[in-house]
């Protein structure tokens, strides 16, 4: 911008004098982006700065935020999706004890954070109408597996039975099944069983 200064001179006479002001405006509006630039700018709210948030348009991502299973969303901006993985357990097995409780257990390792969970149970008895047969697992999960005096058919011997597991959130630590067997004289014995996760 130019500015005019009309003045006296020292013979009398007037004369023009011009001020170039541009510099000044343009120092100006210099500092004003520096200012707004050093302002960090967080678009979504969730207190990260846009320049280290991997998605400022969602409050729900940004560094340090939890990680949904397999979603196919980087909540915590770590370059990738947490997948889940499979473990499968086998629970130890043997003879049932007669008018006693048995207990048979299976270790889970390596899955903090549980998405599923599933089970698979054979056994043998010579009277399956005695026995009673529970799940237990870490967190206070509970599951009835097979209550002899209502689900029993009367005349079969075997017992195979595959299972969801509800209300599972912890996968690591012990797992137990628990059978008591209420009545004298007959005998069995697990032949097998085991547990499905899916793990985060």
């Amino acid at each position: 911008m130019w500015l005019w200064w009309l003045g006296l001179g020292c013979s009398g006479g007037y004369g023009l004098t011009t001020v170039d002001a541009t510099d000044d405006d343009a120092d100006d509006e210099e500092t004003d982006e520096t200012e707004e630039s050093d302002e960090e700018i967080d678009r979504d709210g969730d207190g990260v700065p846009e320049d280290r948030d991997c998605d400022d348009r969602d409050d729900e991502i940004y560094p340090g935020a939890d990680e949904i299973l397999a979603d196919g969303i980087d909540q915590d901006c770590d370059g990738e999706d947490a997948e889940l993985r499979d473990v499968h357990v086998n629970g130890t097995t043997g003879p049932i004890l007669d008018l006693d409780t048995s207990l048979f257990t299976a270790t889970v390792a390596g899955c903090a954070d549980v998405v599923e969970v599933s089970g698979a149970l054979d056994v043998n008895h010579t009277y399956l109408g005695d026995l009673s047969i529970t799940l237990a697992g870490p967190g206070g999960v509970t599951l009835n597996l097979y209550t002899g005096s209502t689900d029993w058919d009367g005349a079969s011997q075997r017992l195979t039975r595959s299972f969801p597991v509800p209300g599972a959130t912890v996968g690591n630590g012990s797992w137990t099944v628990r059978i008591v067997d209420a009545a004298a004289r007959d005998t069995g014995t697990v032949n097998a069983w085991s547990l499905d996760l899916s793990c985060g």
